[in-house]
């Protein structure tokens, strides 16, 4: 194999600005560009971004000097398609290594006149009607505010905490007792505020597990949370979802025609450990008020998730029991998830049909 010559890899025209130069142009040309941009949409704007359109086909004529990175008739090798081909083996590491030098070259030489010319900043002004605009809400959601200020009244504690000469100043305990007021009032207002959009609503989960942690001084992912802050949390949290989310549709169904029976019995078996889980977790006591008055509002929302979880099991059993077996495996993914399905209603198999079925069944 020829040895790589690395003279060979990089070619300077004599008559291009070094790199001192080259930089200095480019730090000057930053605040180059008009701060009375033409409006969005404009002729202005369409007239302007065309202009650059030709200059920009003007002074890019020099990249087809790379005759060495012509890939195909329509394709130039590129930094990243170089990197691609040399992990699929298409090129060598010597033949990228001798023609990586080139592309970025080239691609930087390409990116410099794109930034002088501003061009995809005209291009966003002259096409800005074919692309949506969210309106700014007049009203932003009232959480953001509340919670930014029990942030601030924590960092105020924090800051107060870590200063060793805070408890040696005069009247110190005047500081600390303001201090903490601010923290329980401005953390009240968090839980007393319902947030009115989906930021909002992972604001507050934010700040859930912010205020867990910095009760507990527990991990934030497996917080060993006081009965009491969760409550707190828990009543927030829910009041927060509950405000914007419409009630969840227990006849809801899903369309379970197109899955065979073995993605059928699959989906009851996950499903089916989604069920088994709210059940035990009803038994939590930040679920349940106590005995007699029944769910607290945290509770009510499993409770319906708990039915929900019941419906769906009851709906890919009633799709398998439609179905008829064409196959051992078929028949034998068709009972499992009936047998499965008359345990977790029943008990016991009590279906006439099915025991019968499964009494007749080659692989019983």
């Amino acid at each position: 194999m020829p040895s790589l010559k690395l003279s060979s890899l990089f070619r300077r025209d004599p008559d291009r600005p070094d790199l001192k130069q080259r930089a200095a142009t480019l730090r000057a040309s930053l605040g180059k560009h008009p701060h009375l941009q033409p409006q969005p949409g404009s002729n202005e704007a369409k007239a302007a971004f065309k202009a650059a359109c030709h200059e920009h086909t003007i002074r890019t004529q020099f990249a087809n000097g790379y005759p060495e990175l012509k890939r195909t008739t329509l394709e130039w090798w590129t930094a990243s398609s170089l990197g691609k081909a040399l992990e699929t083996g298409e090129l060598t590491p010597a033949e990228c290594a001798r023609l990586y030098p080139l592309a970025t070259e080239r691609e930087l030489r390409m990116a410099e006149i794109e930034h002088e010319l501003n061009l995809g900043g005209l291009f966003a002004l002259a096409f800005a009607d074919e692309y949506p605009v969210t309106p700014v809400a007049d009203d932003p959601d009232p959480i953001h505010a509340v919670i930014a200020e029990s942030y601030r009244a924590e960092d105020a504690m924090k800051v107060f905490g870590l200063d060793p000469t805070s408890t040696s100043r005069p009247n110190w305990f005047l500081r600390e007792r303001a201090l903490t007021e601010a923290q329980s009032a401005t953390r009240d207002a968090v839980w007393r505020t319902t947030p009115t959009t989906r930021a909002g609503r992972l604001a507050l989960v934010d700040y859930a597990r912010f205020q867990i942690a910095l009760f507990t001084g527990s991990s934030v992912e497996d917080p060993d949370c006081p009965a009491y802050l969760f409550r707190e949390i828990m009543g927030a949290v829910t009041a927060a979802f509950e405000a914007d989310c419409a009630p969840p549709d227990d006849g809801a169904t899903h369309d379970l025609s197109g899955c065979d029976l073995a993605q059928l019995a699959r989906l009851y078996e996950t499903w089916e450990g989604v069920f088994h889980h709210l059940t035990g977790a009803g038994a939590i006591p930040c679920f349940t008020a106590d005995r007699h008055s029944g769910f607290t509002p945290a509770g009510e929302v499993l409770d319906r998730e708990y039915d929900r979880a019941g419906a769906f099991l009851g709906a890919i059993a009633s799709e398998v029991r439609s179905r008829t077996a064409v196959s051992a495996d078929d028949r034998h993914e068709r009972l499992g998830v009936l047998i499965r399905h008359e345990l977790n209603t029943n008990g016991r198999p009590v279906d006439e049909a099915l025991l019968s079925e499964l009494n007749t069944s080659d692989n019983r």
